[in-house]
């Protein structure tokens, strides 16, 4: 997706998502695997794609399988720990 794309939607994602961290987070996983992207194995993460962390156990605040933060892949070791 063409970065100029992303930003006209934006504004859109931002209004209807800010009202928590990981609704904004969902809201731009969602935005993202409808406009093109894609999900990818750990092996094939590389430097520019974005983590989403999704809640896997129990929490007061967060329903189990709610995407609630998202980060910048920013390399690859040769282990395999991404960064």
């Amino acid at each position: 997706m063409a970065y100029e794309d992303f930003n006209r939607a934006m504004p859109t994602l931002r209004d209807d998502a800010c009202i928590d961290n990981w609704t904004a987070a969902e809201n731009n996983q969602n935005f993202m695997l409808r406009h093109g992207g894609q999900e990818v194995s750990r092996a094939d993460v590389k430097p520019g794609d974005i983590l989403y962390y999704e809640q896997a156990g129990p929490n007061d605040s967060i329903e189990k399988g709610t995407t609630h933060h998202a980060a910048i892949v920013t390399a690859v070791m040769p282990g395999g720990e991404i960064k």
